[in-house]
């Protein structure tokens, strides 16, 4: 899979990505298929290196940390 492809995946099955301590942190862990595990895996150290573009806080591939997140203030589905 295509990192490009990753992303909508990821959130059309409810899954988020964090940087925790350096570690790659992928939840919640029953949403995740074993189609999705490997492409995480695949992909993890673009994953990694991904960073805010305000801060440079680590991303986990989104382009924005939590603090410069637009879209952190939606209400959940």
């Amino acid at each position: 899979m295509d990192i490009r492809d990753l992303f909508p995946k990821i959130a059309a099955a409810g899954v988020t990505l964090r940087v925790v301590d350096g570690a790659l942190r992928a939840g919640p862990v029953e949403a995740l298929t074993d189609e999705l595990r490997a492409a995480i895996r695949e992909h993890r150290e673009a994953l990694l290196a991904a960073r805010c573009q305000h801060c440079g806080e680590p991303t986990a591939g989104y382009g924005f940390c939590d603090a410069h997140d637009p879209f952190a203030d939606l209400p959940a589905r």
